[in-house]
């Protein structure tokens, strides 16, 4: 293999694996900053149920102020009404009436947040259209949430494994061009003068003791 062949393979190599890592550093920064905003929510969150007891509007100013999307809202409420019904968080047992409410309000007011846009205008128009009560649609739209969320999880997995099957395969193909390269290159010239001195054909009698006297 030419030697600019070899570079070449190398230089795109080099590019590919910094794009790549670039995307994975951006990824799990983004996933970083996600949570670190929403565990500073759920504490604002506890504290404000624990205080003043805000109403629902003001719960979603301080989900706005920690850069939390409402979609996460209503999960943390979910996580904390669980918190509460188990018996896992005893200060907020006097509370769970409120906690409820929110998640009502929510409910009312944006049954379908958090899902996929092209999914949430088929539901909204689905829901202009039904005689009945919106509270009827609840039990399909949490199915599509659970749905959504075990989704998200198997797209975190899927993104590790790309990741892993990525470095195995540079690997591979670095393990595949190290020998073309090296059978190519050239010899250093002590080891290219001892090729020449062992490939060179022996000398015969005549030569090696000299012409008989005449």
């Amino acid at each position: 293999m030419p030697d600019w062949i070899a570079i070449t393979i190398a230089f795109a190599l080099l590019i590919c694996a910094f794009m790549f890592l670039a995307w994975i550093l951006t990824s799990a920064l983004e996933e970083y900053f996600k949570s670190k905003w929403e565990k500073e929510f759920e504490v604002d969150l506890i504290l404000a149920i624990k205080i003043s007891q805000p109403s629902w509007p003001q719960i979603l100013q301080i989900a706005a102020s920690r850069q939390v999307r409402n979609e996460r809202i209503y999960w943390i409420l979910q996580r904390l009404l669980r918190e509460i019904l188990t018996g896992r968080n005893t200060e907020l047992a006097s509370h769970r009436d409120l906690v409820e409410s929110y998640i009502k309000q929510m409910k009312e007011t944006e049954p379908f947040e958090g899902m996929p846009k092209e999914i949430r205008i088929h539901l909204e128009r689905l829901r202009e259209q039904l005689t009945t009560p919106a509270q009827s649609m609840e039990p399909l739209a949490d199915q599509i949430r659970e749905l959504l969320s075990v989704n998200d999880k198997e797209k975190r997995q899927q993104k590790y494994y790309t990741t892993g099957g990525f470095f195995v395969g540079i690997l591979g193909l670095a393990f595949a061009v190290y020998p073309l390269v090296s059978l190519n290159s050239p010899l250093p010239p002590a080891a290219t003068s001892a090729q020449s001195t062992l490939s060179a054909p022996p000398a015969s009698s005549t030569q090696q003791h000299g012409l008989p006297a005449q």
